[in-house]
């Protein structure tokens, strides 16, 4: 018997497909705006990095917020122990880690995932974890034909070359340019999940 057209997809009707594609477009405008907005030194961002001189180390304020402060911070702590001291410079170094840090690591993290699953094969995916625990809450049937493992290696090595390139171009300072992978990467990801 042969399968019913559209079966198996992740979102079924018009409906989910416009609201993931719009999900998918706002997160793409947020990180635009981002980058070109340069946000970071706003509210008590200024009083952070004074304590971080003060101190020559980390300034944490909330114990469930460590990870995101080690993230975003270091910049200004490894620049106030080589000793610099210049604020303006020490402010920039803040949003630095604010907005560029926080998505390189998620860039890296993901190219990461992408580049086992490649090498290792789709078994290995941490990305394909979570949809055999959706599929049963949502009561989805298996695959009736799972497709051939090449198709998908071949798509995430693509993607951890994307996003390889992205590091190395942010990393360079060509900052508009080193988001073009990304953004290629997220539509591409998002035209797969909505196929």
């Amino acid at each position: 018997m042969a399968a019913a057209p559209g079966a198996g997809r992740l979102f079924e009707s018009r409906g989910e497909r416009l609201v993931a594609a719009s999900l998918a477009l706002y997160l793409i405008a947020f990180i635009v705006y981002m980058v070109v907005a340069q946000r970071g030194l706003v509210a008590d961002a200024p009083w952070y990095v004074v304590r971080i001189v003060l101190k020559q180390g980390f300034n944490f304020e909330e114990p469930g917020r460590r990870a995101a402060e080690l993230l975003y911070q270091w910049p200004v702590v490894l620049a106030a122990r080589l000793g610099v001291t210049d604020l303006p410079t020490l402010g920039r170094l803040y949003a630095v880690g604010c907005t560029w840090l926080v998505f390189a690591t998620v860039i890296v993290s993901y190219a990461f995932a992408l580049g086992v699953s490649a090498l290792f094969g789709t078994q290995y995916s941490i990305l394909g974890r979570p949809w055999p625990t959706i599929r049963r809450v949502l009561k989805l049937g298996p695959p009736r034909e799972p497709e051939p493992e090449f198709g998908p290696r071949f798509a995430q090595l693509l993607g951890f070359v994307f996003l390889a390139l992205a590091v190395v171009l942010l990393a360079a300072g060509l900052r508009p340019l080193g988001w073009l992978p990304v953004i290629a990467v997220g539509v591409l990801q998002t035209l797969l999940a909505l196929v």
